[in-house]
This record gives structure tokens, C-alpha cells and sequence, in this order.
């Protein structure tokens, strides 16, 4: 299949591409301000919680990595969490944490440094300790039987008897000491209790069953980190809960750790990495003894630079003007780095489908993919606040339109009175011209006869005795006279202006009334004053999450920049041909996104593409194609669309062949 085709021919092109990890990195060079802090810390013993702050991804755990590896730091115990049960009390309660925290530390520690700590890993033993497990079983049973046959192996191998004994108790003790050295060390199974009464009564508080992992076992906690040798505790993603409990918590047991210094020659020392904004000023320099702020190695003021860097091994580069736009809403680094490995994936695999794919459009569905993760699945499956936005696309065209028409009427009328305002004045300031012994034989005063006449001023009439139309009459006694003409067409240029205006503004909204259901969202969007702008972006029923959200204008500028469409579908995923043709894929992704089509592309179901388009899609010129007019007119489809759209089918009388006839 071609597709495999391509994908198979891309394999080596993805080699060659440039991937990032997302975890922490090392940095090649650090900032000496950062490890004369660190060092500060670490070499200052009244120092034992330090924070390193930044927002998320600003570079907090590459500094410490680096610095670790720089100074050669060992001994560390790394307990990195996340609240992955949003919104469940269960998943955010003291408990989880606490056993989270917990069985972080004993994945990190030897078991071996722990013997007495009730808190164990299974492990599978190796072949050499079973084996150990075995011979120890077997002398053990071997001395059992040999006390038991003794008079006859002495009788037999003439062995003295008290040389035997002693060779007997031998083969039955060393074992023996072996399983319950075994036993004491926590190996084989631990014994918790030891019930010597024939009935027990427990009597606990009632608020027992509220404590904590920590509250109950705090020593055991202790001893396993101080058998450890464990120096350094480093908390990260700990701030993703907003529980600051948690870290009273770890403050306590960092005290309780250090109160001893018998037993200790150095401090331990927890440091956490932490989001500036979880504590207040004041709790924030209570709580901790030193905070290391971080300066974000990218925020949305220079992420443009790092997606250039990213991109300078991909021949499929989006253009830089659109980097440098949403690069602005970018200010994360591992969101970041994960756009560049996806888009250099999707790009690898769909540009080369020969749909005429759109590298920005790729790249800002990518975004949207990272940044709106839940928005992007919902969109695959037709729902969420974008779909919603092109589901309702002829609703916001329809209303519009009602919307424009009222206005026009309205500046139609005003119009129309401007009109006879301007006729009134100028009938009144003839009829002050005319003789005063000129009359027209009608009660009527001369400006009203005047302003009926000139709506007609073809129409002739006897006044003085003579037969005049209405520019005879004003030749006569205006026009002839220049300070009449001078006054007469002076009142006339005063108000043109104004009326002219009004019929500019008339012929605007009847062009974009004609114009507006071919107008793609990128253009409807662009086209309407910012009140109605966001009656659309804030419509009811949205996800007050997804408004709040920080990053929420990001979705208005790719909608309003057309770099998510309504051919947003065609990026998705891999296009195989089935009932819609490569050609037929084409051709609609060129309707959706207002694209120029070719008029005679070859089609192979027409079917399939009138069945993927909407009544306003026939609007567009990219509707322009021979074979799908025909098929429309053939099957009585879509006939009175195609003629709003000046597009029509004539005969040619001579072999009746047909041609596709644009009418401008």
C-alpha cells in the first residue's frame, strides 16, 4: 500500500531527525550564581529544607541534576509525585501521599541497611541463597535422623560414641543458628506478636483510624533514612497537590531526623522543588530555611529562539512567522520539546500522503494537541468547545445575515429621509427664485408643489401659459441667473456627501451579505466587531475550566488565523483510500480550508463528497469542479445553491456535450 510506502521511505529520515527526552536534562554550562547557592547549601548546616522555586518546566531539576553531577553528590533519595486524581478526595487525602512517599523511599534504599523495619520489598531470592536455604534444611533434618540411628552407625563404623554425639549436636546447632539468624534479620518472616492469652481484649482511641502513615510509624520512617545513610531527600512535583499539610509534614520529620546528632555526623537535608506561587511570602520564608529562585530557561518571551533551534534538522519546518506567534503561548520547556518530537513524527508520516497538507496547520494542530490535550481527543471524536465552534458555523453565518439585512433596512430609511429632507430644502429655495406673480393654478404651497414635481420631472406642466417640465422650469428662473445656481447647488453639495456615504455603506453590507456564506470561520471571524467576536468564543454552555484556563487565547488566535479549520479532520490521523479516493480526500480538504481547487480533477465518488459537505461549502469557489457540477445537476442536488453561486451547466446544441460555464 502507499501509504506503508511512505511510511517505510520516512524510516530513515526519523533517524536523522533530532529528539529530545523530556526529563531532566544536563546542562552543558551552569550559572555560577546557581552553585555558589547550592554549594551554600549544602556546606551550611543550619540549612536542612531548601527549595529550589519555578513554574513548571522552568529548568529546576536540570540545575540540580547538573549541579549533582558536578559536585559528585551521592547518598540522594528522589520522591517525585504527581496528582493524577483530580478532583478525588481519595487520590489528594494525607494518606496517598504519605504512602506514596513511603514506598518511594524503600524502592531507594537497601534493604539489606534496614533488618529490623516491618516495612519490606519482596524480592526473589537468588540460586545461591536457596541453595544456602536448602543445605541448612538438609543437615538440620540429616542431624535429626543420625540421633536417632546413632547405636547402629557407631556399631557399624565403629565410632565412639561421644565423637559422634559432638559431630551429631554440630550438624543440628550450625544450622539451626544459621535460620534464626535468618529469622532475626527479617528474611524469612518477621514476627509481630505473640499471643500467650487464651482471649484478647484491644482497646485503641477512636481517632486512631484517622492517623496517618507518619503519624503511626514516624520512628520506622526515621530509622530506615538514618539506616540508609541517606544525606539528601530531593521532593519533586510534591507542590502539584496545593496540600501544604504535606509539607508540614516533611518539616517535622526532617526536625525529628536531625534532633539527633549523636548518631549522625552530618545533616539531612530535604530539598524540594516548587512552583513560586504555592506559599505566601510569609510561609514561604517560615517554612523553608533557603529558597534558590530559577529564571525559566524558556517562557513565552523567548521559546521562538529554542523552537528554531529544535527545528534546524527538519526540512519540514513550519514557516517562522507562524512559529514566532505561537511560540508566544509556549512557555514550558517539556511542553516544548514534546511538540517538536510529535510534529517531527506526524510530519514525517503525513506530509508525504500528497493531500497538500498544510506544515503550519500540522504544527498548530500539534500545539492544540499538547496544550489541550482533552480538547484534542474530544475534537477526534466530534465533540468539545472547538467542534462545537464549526458544528455551528451556518448558525452564526444565518443569524449575521439577519443581522446585516436589518441594518441596511435601517440605513435605508435613513436614507430615504435624508433624501426627502434634502428634496424639501431644495423645493423650498427654488420656490423663494420664482416671481411672485408665477402661480401654479393649486392650492398647494410652491415648495410642496415643487418637491412632488421633482419626483416626477418628466412630467409637463401650464404654468404662466406655457408648457414646462420640471429642468425647464429650473433653466428658467435658476440656472440663468448665477447666484440662484451658485445658492441651488450649494444646498444640494452640503448634504451629498452625507447621502453618498450612506449609499457606500449600503453597497458594503449588500457585497459582504452576498459574500458571507462562502466565507470561511478564519474569514467570518475576522470580519465581526469584537462584541459578537465574543459572544461566540464565550457562548454558554463552555467549559469554565477551558475559559479560565491561561492558555485559552491560544485557541482563539489558531481559529481566527484559520491554522485550525474545518480540514483540522485530514490531520488527525494516516488517510486510507476506501470509498473516498486520494483525489476525493483532495479535493474536500481544498473545500474545507478555502483553497483553490484544480476544475478538473478527477473524482471517483462524487457520492462520498457530497455526503462529507455542508450547505455553505457550496458557497466557495474551491466548489469548482467539473465532474462534481455535473454529478449535482445529474443526481438534482444542491441546484439552487449552484446558481446563487453562479456556477451552471449549458449544452452545447451541437453534440450536446457539456461544459462548466463560471459566470463573474
Amino acid at each position: 500500500m502507499e501509504i506503508n510506502k511512505n511510511i517505510k521511505n520516512s524510516n530513515d529520515a526519523i533517524r536523522n531527525t533530532q529528539f529530545m527526552s523530556l526529563s531532566p536534562t544536563i546542562v552543558e554550562k551552569l550559572d555560577k550564581v546557581y552553585v555558589d547557592a547550592l554549594d551554600f547549601v549544602i556546606e551550611n548546616e543550619n540549612i536542612k529544607n531548601a527549595a529550589i522555586s519555578g513554574h513548571y518546566g522552568s529548568g529546576k531539576s536540570s540545575i540540580w541534576q547538573t549541579y549533582k553531577n558536578m559536585r559528585n553528590i551521592n547518598n540522594v533519595i528522589y520522591i517525585s509525585l504527581g496528582d493524577y486524581c483530580q478532583g478525588d478526595e481519595e487520590g489528594n487525602s494525607i494518606s496517598r501521599i504519605e504512602k506514596q512517599i513511603l514506598t518511594q523511599i524503600l524502592a531507594q534504599v537497601n534493604q539489606k541497611d534496614i533488618p529490623l523495619s516491618k516495612y519490606k520489598l519482596k524480592f526473589n531470592k537468588n540460586k545461591c541463597t536457596i541453595a544456602k536455604y536448602v543445605l541448612a534444611s538438609l543437615i538440620f533434618i540429616l542431624s535429626i535422623i543420625g540421633w536417632f540411628i546413632k547405636s547402629e552407625i557407631t556399631s557399624i563404623y565403629m565410632i565412639r560414641m561421644h565423637v559422634y554425639l559432638s559431630f551429631i549436636i554440630l550438624l543440628f546447632v550450625t544450622p539451626l543458628i544459621y535460620l534464626i539468624y535468618r529469622i532475626f534479620k527479617g528474611e524469612l518472616f518477621q514476627i509481630s506478636k505473640i499471643n500467650l492469652k487464651i482471649a484478647e481484649a484491644n482497646a485503641q482511641p477512636s481517632d486512631e483510624k484517622d492517623e496517618s502513615i507518619f503519624d503511626k510509624d514516624i520512628k520506622e520512617i526515621i530509622y530506615i533514612l538514618k539506616s540508609s545513610n541517606v544525606k539528601y531527600v530531593v521532593f519533586e512535583d510534591l507542590d502539584r497537590y496545593d496540600n501544604v499539610l504535606i509539607f508540614s509534614k516533611m518539616r517535622e520529620l526532617n526536625y525529628l531526623l536531625n534532633a539527633d546528632r549523636s548518631k549522625q555526623v552530618s545533616n539531612i537535608k530535604f530539598i524540594y522543588m516548587v512552583r513560586d506561587d504555592l506559599f505566601d511570602i510569609q510561609t514561604r520564608s517560615k517554612f523553608f530555611d533557603f529558597i534558590l529562585p530559577v529564571i525559566p530557561i524558556v517562557d513565552s518571551e523567548n521559546s521562538e529562539g529554542k523552537l528554531m533551534e529544535y527545528f534546524k534538522d527538519n526540512n519540514n519546518i513550519p514557516d517562522k512567522k507562524v512559529l514566532r506567534k505561537i511560540s508566544i503561548f509556549i512557555d514550558d520547556m517539556r511542553i516544548l520539546k514534546n511538540i517538536v518530537n510529535e510534529y517531527n513524527i506526524y510530519s514525517e508520516i503525513l506530509l508525504p500522503q500528497k493531500l497538500n497538507l498544510d506544515k503550519n496547520k500540522l504544527f498548530s494542530i500539534i500545539v492544540l494537541k499538547n496544550i489541550f490535550p482533552e480538547e484534542f481527543s474530544l475534537l477526534q471524536r466530534n465533540r468539545g468547545y472547538i467542534f462545537k465552534i464549526f458544528r455551528e458555523l451556518p448558525y452564526y453565518k444565518e443569524n449575521f445575515s439577519r443581522e446585516i439585512e436589518e441594518e441596511i433596512k435601517q440605513i435605508e430609511n435613513k436614507l430615504r429621509e435624508l433624501e426627502n429632507e434634502v428634496a424639501m430644502s431644495v423645493a423650498e429655495v427654488v420656490s423663494l427664485m420664482l416671481p411672485g406673480n408665477l402661480t401654479t393654478g393649486s392650492e398647494k404651497k410652491w415648495s410642496e408643489y415643487l418637491r412632488e414635481w421633482s419626483e416626477n420631472p418628466k412630467q409637463k406642466i401650464f404654468i404662466g401659459g406655457l408648457s414646462h417640465n420640471y429642468d425647464d422650469l429650473l433653466n428658467k428662473y435658476v440656472n440663468r441667473n448665477p447666484d440662484n445656481k451658485q445658492r441651488y447647488d450649494n444646498i444640494k453639495d452640503e448634504r451629498e456627501p452625507e447621502l453618498n456615504k450612506l449609499r457606500d455603506k449600503i453597497t458594503k453590507l449588500q457585497t459582504y451579505l452576498d459574500e458571507i456564506n462562502s466565507q470561511s470561520l478564519k474569514e467570518l471571524l475576522n470580519s465581526i466587531d469584537e462584541r459578537t467576536l465574543a459572544k461566540i468564543f464565550e457562548n454558554e454552555g463552555i467549559n469554565n475550566t477551558l475559559l479560565n484556563n491561561h492558555y485559552f487565547s491560544l485557541i482563539k488566535f489558531l481559529l481566527m488565523e484559520g491554522l485550525v479549520d474545518e480540514s483540522y479532520r485530514i490531520y488527525l490521523g494516516i488517510f486510507r483510500e476506501g470509498s473516498i479516493s486520494l483525489n476525493d480526500k483532495l479535493f474536500i480538504s481544498n473545500i474545507l480550508s478555502a483553497n483553490k481547487n484544480d476544475l478538473l480533477l478527477e473524482l471517483n465518488s462524487p457520492m462520498s463528497v457530497y455526503e462529507e459537505l455542508a450547505d455553505y461549502h457550496y458557497q466557495r469557489k474551491s466548489i469548482q469542479n467539473l465532474k462534481f457540477l455535473e454529478w449535482l445537476i445529474e443526481n438534482d442536488k444542491k441546484i439552487e445553491v449552484i446558481k446563487i453561486t453562479k456556477h451552471c451547466l449549458v449544452l452545447n446544441p451541437k453534440n450536446w456535450t457539456k461544459y462548466l460555464v463560471i459566470l463573474v
